[in-house]
Formats: structure tokens, C-alpha cells, sequence
């Protein structure tokens, strides 16, 4: 059953490359709409032009202590709240209060602090991306470093064309004229970790070779191995690309993330994407107040099934948890979301795991209100649940991909994800649904939640990889709204989640529908370009 004069799915209206079009030729056809298929944002200062602000190298650890999970997501934010100064009543442990959002800096990134403090500029200020340093050392300070002892991380290892025997390192920190050349066979030994993600790189540039483009192909190869014009160029907008392929890995890493690699296969190169980049999504402090409000933020106390009644519910019914007689997940479902508020014959959709962790996908259908229900600590079980794949996250590798001039960047698969996988959570600035509309506000990368409150979340200025995934109208992957939080003291911060909706092999693109079939059909809409000969219009 559907929902009348209703958006049902979660979903992005996209006006820039992920619709197939250009961002200009997008803008110049669009049209006011209707207050059902527009997003709407509350009078609130939104985030902009995002500032760096980077600590000093001497506040950061100079060692990379690892610290074991329980105690991590004790410490690990779910949500950044703007407030100029910290309300006494709305604080939480997992709830980051910051005066002004800057972009984020990986804790981890030491000597990249002191390239930042100690080494030479030489980008363009167009040049210069949220969070990633400028300035970094150079061949002329290896003297003076060369005999302090102190050790240096290494950014990224390339091999070199026509021999086997050496690789090249770059140190973070460090910029392109400090590159080294050591024995691949001791590297190999001494840094299994980076060159595993040399291989993964390798892997994915390979798919692209026997699949991609002709003229992708001929720069697919020439990755694989180190192009003495880049080499020796240190201005290359390659070295762009490495830097904010390192940093935002690195901020992946401290939440126990995959991966990040940016790459764009032209020549000439274009400019990288400029963005800030969060784990987490942010909010000024009238939307956390909002979010507070919410009815799912109450209490739930619910009782233990007894072993009675465990016998006659069926699989479906305990769900996937590793405690199934404590689990809470499927009766906060049927108590508090399942029935629409203003519809009661109108359903929404629970989507279960199974016992890999993989999303039971079998009767999805993108019209649906549909949500992913996680544990929290009180339904007993472990970080490993099933049932925490948004709180665990993905430690796949995804790849910001330059597609072409249309679509722009897209998002493509760095290993092989399986049908019902978690890919990512949607990240960026929440906001409130309001019925005052800006019309000047570009809303390209607004995804709106239907069952867990009047907010959105845009990735316009802020977010993660999630913020890159294009459209198609035989998408791989859909939203899902996702009831989530690892303590039941912690707020209920609505999240969105990306489940892949068949199996993706390397290389592939990860694609979303943004649009109902319904909504395609209308020729005075903009031709959708997702793929060859596509009948639908994208109703802009």
C-alpha cells in the first residue's frame, strides 16, 4: 500500500553530474515545484565556505596507539552540534559541541603538522581543500631532518616502469621533490599494510583497463606505475588527489573505516572535489534541540521475551540478533514506527539482516517508507551483532571516481561488495523541513527522511563518499533510513544508510535512483542520461 501525494523512498534531488547533466544546464531548466517534490530548509545559517584550522604539531600524539572497539564507541561522536556556547542540558559524551565548524584533521596526521608549520607553500589559493595541508617540506630540508631519528609515516608507494627491484615512497608530510627511491623487496617486508593498499589500487586500475574507456585504459596503465612527468612536477594536481585520498582515509581510519582514493583518469587532469569532510553528520543547535524532541527519543522499556513465546515466533520475527530474547530492535519497530501517524492503514517497511549482516532485500521496493532498525546496548549483545552494521561501518575500499565531463565525480567500488551490504552512512549538515523554501540554495545533495522527523541532511559543502553516488534508473545500491545508536542514552540522531541492492564487483559504478518510476515519465522533465537510450525524464 502507498502513501497518497507522498514521496515515499529517501532520496537526493540531484541537479549536478549524478542526474546525468550538467550542473548549468540543470539550473537553467529548473522550474519552481511543488511543495511535495521540493526540499525546504528552515531559516538557518547553513555551512559554506568550510575554513582549516589546523592544531599545533606538538597537541597531537606522535603515535598511532590503537584502542580496542568497546572502548572506541564509547568515545566515537554520532553527530557535531554548532552552539557558540555548549548548552548545559543537551550534552552527551558522543555528541561533539563545537563554536564554529571547521574542516576535520585526522589526529593521527603528526608530521603532516609539521610539514604544515615548518615547510613551504607554493598552491594557488583556488588550490587549497578543506582539512588537507598546503604547505609540506621540501628536498632542501631532508639534511636537516635526516639525523633527528624521528620517524616519518608513510603517504603512498608507487612502482617504477621497467623495474622490479624499486619503488618509490613519499613521507607524509613531504612534498614530490622528497620522494625516495628504496628496495621493493624490504619495503614489501617492512610495510605490508601500505603496499596491500598499493595492491587494492592495482586491482581496481586493472578492472578499469580491461573494462573503462579506450583513453581510460592508456591512463589506467600509466597509473600503475610512476609517470616521470609527474614525478618531477610537484605542482601536478596528481599530488592534489594523493593528499586528500591520504587525509580523508586517515579520518576514515579513526572511525574505523575503509579507505578513501580519489582518481580522475583525464588528461588534463580536473580539479579535485572541494568539500569538507565528516564521518559524521553536523547540525546547528536548534535542529539537535529538535532532534531531542522527537517522540523515538523517549524511553523504550521493553521486557525480555520468555522462552515461551521465543518458540512460536518465527526468524523473521527474533530478527538476526546475537541475543534474540533481549533484542528490542523489532518491537521499537512495531510500537513506535510501523503504523504512519497520520495514515493508519499505511505501513512501513522493517529491513531485517541475516545472520552475515547482510540486508534481507527480497521484497524491496523503492516506493516503500522503509528503515533498518540497529541494536543498542540494551538488547545485550556485542559490537559484532549483525544488526550494527551502520555503527561498525564499512572497511571496504571506495574509490571518487572522475567519470566524464557530463557526469562529473561518481563513486565506484574498490572491492567487491555483495548484494544487501552496507556500503556507507549518507553524511552532511542536517536541517530542518520547512515550509519556507530558498529558491537561491542549490539542493543537489539533499536526501529527506520520512519517517524519522522533519529533517534532511545535505552534503553541499560537507559529508563523506556517500555524497558522490549518481543516479541511475537501474540503480545498485538505495538509501535506507537507519534507527541507530550504540547507548540507549545517546539522542536518536536520524541517519541515513546505503545497502547495496546487488552484488558490485570492482571497478563497478555504485549507483542510487533518486526519482519513483511515476516521476520519470513526464517528457517535460530533463532527458536522464544515466545510461545509453534511457526513456526517462528526471522531473527537475
Amino acid at each position: 500500500m502507498s502513501l497518497p501525494n507522498r514521496r515515499c523512498s529517501t532520496r537526493i534531488q540531484e541537479n549536478n553530474a549524478r542526474s546525468a547533466l550538467s550542473r548549468s544546464n540543470i539550473d537553467s531548466n529548473r522550474s519552481s515545484t511543488s511543495s511535495e517534490t521540493t526540499h525546504r530548509i528552515a531559516l538557518l545559517p547553513h555551512i559554506s565556505e568550510v575554513e582549516s584550522e589546523f592544531p599545533q604539531a606538538d597537541t597531537l600524539p606522535n603515535d598511532s596507539t590503537k584502542i580496542d572497539i568497546p572502548t572506541l564507541w564509547h568515545h566515537l561522536p554520532v553527530l557535531t552540534v554548532i552552539s557558540s556556547k555548549p548548552p548545559q542540558n543537551l550534552t552527551n559524551e558522543r555528541v561533539r559541541i563545537v563554536p564554529k565548524y571547521t574542516a576535520s584533521f585526522p589526529t593521527s596526521c603528526y608530521q603532516a603538522l609539521k610539514g604544515q608549520e615548518e615547510g613551504v607553500g607554493g598552491q594557488k589559493k583556488s588550490h587549497i581543500l578543506p582539512g588537507i595541508p598546503s604547505r609540506k617540506l621540501t628536498s632542501s630540508d631532508v639534511d636537516k631532518y635526516a639525523n633527528i631519528g624521528e620517524y616519518w609515516d608513510i603517504q603512498a608507494i608507487y612502482y617504477l616502469p621497467e623495474n622490479s627491484d624499486q619503488v618509490l615512497v613519499k613521507y607524509v608530510g613531504w612534498d614530490a621533490s622528497a620522494i625516495f627511491i628504496m628496495d621493493s623487496y624490504d619495503v614489501s617486508r617492512a610495510f605490508k599494510k601500505e603496499m596491500k593498499e598499493v595492491d587494492t589500487r592495482n586491482a581496481f586500475l586493472e578492472q578499469i583497463m580491461r573494462v573503462g574507456p579506450h583513453h581510460m585504459k592508456d591512463f589506467a596503465k600509466r597509473e600503475k606505475v610512476m609517470d616521470p612527468e609527474i614525478q618531477f612536477d610537484k605542482s601536478h594536481k596528481f599530488w592534489l588527489y594523493e593528499d586528500i585520498s591520504y587525509f580523508h582515509s586517515k579520518i576514515q581510519e579513526e572511525n574505523r573505516l575503509g579507505k578513501l582514493v580519489y582518481m580522475c583518469l583525464e588528461k588534463p587532469m580536473k580539479f579535485p572535489p572541494r568539500y569538507a569532510f565528516s564521518a559524521t553528520s553536523v547540525a546547528h543547535e536548534k535542529v539537535y534541540k529538535e532532534i531531542l524532541k522527537s517522540n523515538l527519543n523517549k524511553k523504550f522499556v521493553a521486557t525480555p521475551i520468555q522462552a515461551s513465546q521465543a518458540s512460536k515466533m518465527t526468524q523473521m520475527e527474533l530478527g538476526s540478533c546475537e541475543k534474540p530474547s533481549t533484542c528490542t530492535c523489532n518491537r521499537k519497530f512495531a510500537e513506535l514506527i510501523e503504523i504512519h501517524p497520520n495514515h493508519p492503514d499505511f505501513f512501513r517497511k522493517n529491513y531485517q539482516h541475516d545472520a552475515e549482516g547482510l540486508l534481507n532485500l527480497d521484497e524491496f521496493d523503492h516506493n516503500q517508507q522503509r528503515i533498518v532498525m540497529e541494536c543498542s546496548d540494551i538488547c545485550g549483545c556485542t559490537w559484532q551483532c549483525p544488526r550494527r552494521q551502520l555503527q561498525r561501518g564499512s572497511q571496504k575500499t571506495f574509490v571518487v571516481f572522475y567519470e566524464d565531463n557530463v557526469r562529473g565525480f561518481g563513486l565506484r567500488a574498490g572491492h567487491k561488495i555483495r548484494r544487501g551490504e552496507f556500503i556507507g552512512e549518507y553524511t552532511g549538515e542536517m536541517m530542518l523541513v520547512d515550509g519556507d523554501y530558498n529558491k537561491d540554495r542549490d539542493t543537489s545533495y539533499d536526501a529527506e527522511f520520512n519517517i524519522l522527523g522533519k529533517f534532511f541532511v545535505s552534503a553541499l559543502n560537507v559529508g563523506n563518499y556517500a555524497r558522490f553516488l549518481s543516479h541511475s534508473c537501474s540503480p545498485s545500491a538505495c538509501f535506507m533510513e537507519t534507527f541507530s545508536r550504540r547507548f540507549e542514552s545517546d539522542p536518536l540522531v536520524p541517519r541515513i544508510s546505503v545497502y547495496a541492492l546487488n552484488d558490485i564487483d570492482v571497478g563497478e559504478e555504485i549507483t542510487i535512483r533518486y526519482y519513483e518510476e511515476s516521476d520519470m515519465r513526464d517528457s517535460t522533465g530533463i532527458k536522464c542520461k544515466c545510461q545509453v537510450n534511457c526513456p526517462n525524464y528526471l522531473p527537475m
